[in-house]
């Protein structure tokens, strides 16, 4: 079992103000919230003695006794700290209101989608210094999870024309994909809205990237153009916080159900060896990208 130390430490690096519900809309008062068990034996959240509902009116009813966890600590930090919007809760509301009256099979859909736009396999269309930074950083992760998964993708250097995809290769996806549940589906949609990519949402998930290299990968051409042309630090700072904290949110959580090791896994793939100049935009999309993988894990059983 983790310590409440670990529980606070990761709930308070995944926080955000990025999903759909406020401070407005959202603010009970109380005092503490805390876990419960019910008759079914799913953990509930209890705000003082009322149960944490979501935006539609749903007790937030959990198999996980770390989801739980992670999720009544992001509301007393909220209560204590004033933070705004939170990743696991906002991640759990969403699966359990389904506010666009998704399916899995439309989400996978959705997902697949997401390759004729996918970051990694649009290169530059000149062969310049970030077209070898595409070269060197992009093609070996196109090629792990091509023999991984069995597919051909192929990347392309024309923006107004979108790689080819195969059927095969979306069938291929989509075995992959239905293995999933819904709630898994929901932060592995989470990730690629904040990577714009599936196959660096997958990567990390399959821990081929750590959290870290795949919010590097996804930022790339920013990444190279700071360093040609600099950039106006305080902006792109909080821009990639942002990012980071996503990121994580929807990652990590697919990973805490085997890991008996999870905050030494939290520590190494949230933080890694972060340059001091880049710590703060990259802490914020790597939050979000652990909290949404660590999603994935605990609704996977």
């Amino acid at each position: 079992m983790l310590s409440f130390r670990v529980i606070q430490s990761i709930s308070r690096r995944c926080l955000s103000t990025c999903f759909p519900f406020s401070s407005t809309n959202l603010n009970p008062k109380f005092k503490e919230a805390f876990i419960d068990k019910n008759d079914d034996n799913n953990f509930v959240i209890k705000l003082d003695n009322n149960y944490l509902k979501s935006p539609a009116g749903n007790i937030l009813l959990i198999k996980s006794e770390l989801l739980a966890l992670l999720i009544s600590n992001e509301w007393n930090l909220k209560n204590k700290e004033g933070f705004g919007s939170m990743h696991f809760t906002g991640l759990a509301f969403t699966a359990l209101d389904n506010p666009h009256g998704e399916t899995s099979d439309s989400l996978i859909e959705k997902l697949i989608g997401y390759l004729d736009t996918d970051t990694l396999l649009y290169f530059s269309n000149s062969q310049t210094s970030l077209f070898d930074q595409q070269q060197k950083q992009w093609l070996p992760i196109i090629n792990w999870i091509n023999f991984k998964l069995k597919l051909n993708l192929q990347q392309t250097t024309e923006f107004f024309e979108p790689p080819k995809i195969s059927k095969n290769c979306k069938q291929n996806l989509k075995q992959f994909l239905s293995f999933y549940k819904f709630p898994s589906l929901c932060a592995i949609n989470y990730g690629c809205e904040s990577l714009k990519s599936l196959i660096l949402t997958i990567s990390a998930i399959e821990n081929y990237l750590s959290i870290e290299e795949a919010v590097n990968a996804s930022n790339l051409e920013q990444i190279f153009q700071s360093k040609v042309w600099g950039s106006f630090e305080w902006h792109h700072q909080v821009e990639q916080l942002e990012v980071c904290s996503r990121i994580s949110a929807a990652i990590f959580i697919e990973e805490a159900v085997n890991a008996s090791n999870l905050e030494q896994i939290f520590q190494s793939k949230v933080w890694g060896s972060f340059e001091w100049h880049h710590q703060v935009e990259q802490l914020e999309v790597c939050s979000r990208i652990s909290a949404a993988i660590l999603f994935v894990y605990l609704n996977s059983n």
